[in-house]
């Protein structure tokens, strides 16, 4: 910002859960501006998943000259998250009698630690009023070190649970990215243009440590009913290295066309050259080499390309289309070492949008998009390649402000999202027609707030809303299913110049429901009703 700005917030909620996050920015000199902001949170988690985070950023914008312009940007974090595995359902997708869904029953030494640093330097020049040159260069030392117990299965009279599965890795990822774009403005004609040619490199290396977990606590039996569930000392020990070696050069070109001021139309095309490296060295507990593997080189490209129109008949409303491919490389490696075809596809959508400026916007549209080479897996060895998989559905979203202070939004989508065929004949057979995992037919979500206006509660607002999540499926057998769930949430704030204190209730009714799944039958409940209490300031 152009001038000194600072803002503070505090917040204190559900299960023992507090953060604090604070920013401050302004000038240095006429030519050089800064801006800083840190984080912390600390919580014990709803089914004792606990989180603790940390993180800062810092931010220089110096701009020399008129034309030209540098941006830095730093950023680190440093997080540790206690790890949820889920809990295992019966057959029919119930919970077993006498377990409690909000027991986690992972081991408590499990964790997951995460340290991170980013660094960006971008820089703009600007030639004259037509003609930009940018050129974004990013580098990042990312490390993720987990330890979890993931494979929960019920003994033959389902009341204990066997701990089948205890999961260790260490990835240490290290990025560099660098964009070079060049930008201009001309006219052919009656036709006005806005082209874009760029170049992007990322390289990627990634180091996964894996091994043994080692200790009494392992593969352990635990009852359901007021289980134990420190069984003894774990830990793990490194015995192999996957080793990732990715280098990515991609070239593009895009035009955005402006025909008249009622049709317009923008073009797109990509070209990537991938290659990538992949191999398991042997090592020994301090990480030194062992026996070194073989290295498997997979090189590949694709030609992607995308493409989309408006056109407005009255000011305020658009008609639009797109259509686009894309690739992406598969980065899931089997436990026998199989490295999966990459994912391919496309998507098309069509679609109207009406809007008048502080009142209403809505967009309803339609698409249909298509998958090939999609990796699921199902159980702790079993990764499957489905052959193709396509989504179809309607989506309609509406934002409306009537009368000052009244502020409504609602949003609705159907999808059918189905397998069509499998890469073995034995499941084709067995699947092919089946919904696609985790994709609900039904998604819905409305909020309303209103901060009143009369004299005696100015400054104060109000608002509720809830979202809906269709029934859905955790695997492509369509074995285990995920029921439908709503949650109703509201909030109660208050403004005076530039402090903010707000209450948010969350999940109103206390509705239990399950989000999300793994391995198919290891589901994930869902918050219980909890709230948060807010401090804001702004200077």
């Amino acid at each position: 910002t152009d001038g000194q700005t600072g803002n503070f917030n505090a917040t204190y909620g559900s299960f023992d859960t507090y953060s604090v996050l604070g920013g401050i920015g302004g000038p240095v000199t006429e030519k050089l501006r800064y801006r800083a902001d840190f984080g912390t949170t600390k919580s014990n988690g709803w089914r004792d998943f606990g989180v603790t985070t940390n993180n800062g950023s810092f931010m220089l914008d110096f701009q020399p000259t008129e034309d030209d312009r540098v941006e830095l940007y730093l950023q680190a974090n440093d997080d540790k998250y206690d790890t949820d595995t889920g809990i295992p359902v019966d057959e029919d997708g119930s919970l077993v009698e006498g377990m409690d869904p909000e027991t986690r029953y992972n081991d408590p030494q499990d964790f997951l630690k995460h340290q991170r640093f980013d660094a960006q330097l971008k820089y703009n020049h600007r030639f004259n009023d037509q003609m930009n040159l940018t050129n974004h260069f990013s580098w990042s030392d990312d490390d993720i070190n987990y330890l979890s117990t993931e494979f929960l299965e019920f003994n033959a009279t389902k009341d204990s649970l066997n701990r089948a599965f205890p999961f260790y890795f260490n990835h240490e990822t290290k990025t560099i990215q660098n964009q070079l774009d060049l930008s201009y403005s001309f006219t052919t004609g009656s036709i006005e243009h806005k082209s874009l040619i760029g170049y992007n490199l990322s390289i990627l290396d990634r180091k996964s440590f894996r091994g043994d977990v080692i200790g009494p606590g392992t593969f352990t039996t635990i009852s359901i009913q007021n289980p134990i569930l420190n069984q003894g000392h774990i830990e793990p020990v490194d015995t192999r290295v996957r080793v990732r070696e990715e280098l990515v050069n991609a070239f593009y070109f895009q035009d955005w066309l402006k025909f008249s001021d009622q049709f317009k139309a923008i073009i797109g095309v990509r070209y990537d050259i991938f290659s990538g490296t992949y191999y398991t060295d042997q090592v020994n507990p301090d990480r030194s080499l062992d026996v070194a593997g073989n290295r498997v080189k997979i090189p590949s490209t694709a030609l992607t390309y995308r493409g989309g129109v408006v056109y407005q008949p009255i000011e305020t409303i658009s008609v639009f289309a797109s259509y686009s491919n894309y690739f992406k490389p598969s980065r899931t490696i089997a436990p026998n070492d199989e490295i999966f075809d990459p994912e391919k596809g496309y998507q098309a959508e069509v679609g109207v949008k009406w809007e008048k400026p502080n009142v209403i916007s809505a967009t309803f549209s339609g698409f249909y998009m298509l998958k090939n080479n999609i990796v699921e897996r199902n159980t702790v060895d079993e990764f499957n390649q489905i052959g193709e998989a396509d989504s179809k559905g309607v989506e309609l979203d509406v934002e409306y402000t009537p009368i000052k202070g009244l502020y409504a939004k609602a949003g609705y989508a159907f999808v059918e999202a189905k397998v069509r065929s499998f890469d073995t004949d034995a499941l084709q057979a067995t699947r092919a027609g089946n919904k696609l995992q985790f994709a609900p037919d039904h998604l819905a979500n409305a909020w309303v707030s209103y901060e009143f206006q009369n004299k005696n509660l100015k400054n104060f607002g109000v608002g509720t809303g809830f979202n809906y999540t269709g029934e859905n499926y955790t695997d492509s057998a369509n074995t285990f299913k995920l029921p439908d769930y709503y949650t109703w949430d509201a909030t109660l704030f208050y403004k005076l110049k530039n402090v903010r204190i707000a209450l948010n209730i969350n999940n109103i009714t206390d509705q239990f429901y399950y989000t999300d799944a793994i391995f198919g039958n290891q589901f994930f409940p869902g918050l219980e009703r909890n709230y948060k209490i807010s401090l804001g300031y702004n200077f």
